[in-house]
């Protein structure tokens, strides 16, 4: 069974998924501030993810 940080890296990777596919699927229709807002979203997420992953690149 994968650890809590294995999990969280799991869940984060399948948001970001999601929010990169809403992105390209609603591109056409979303303002410039909305789609700036998701893309904050996308690069704190992104942030998190590789913050978790670290100590999981020193164990390899």
């Amino acid at each position: 069974m994968p650890d809590m940080n294995e999990q969280l890296i799991l869940q984060i990777r399948m948001q970001l998924a999601a929010l990169r596919q809403w992105l390209r699927d609603m591109a056409e229709t979303l303002t410039d501030d909305e789609t700036n807002l998701i893309l904050d979203q996308i690069i704190r997420l992104t942030d998190i993810l590789r913050k978790l992953e670290e100590p999981n690149r020193e164990d390899e």
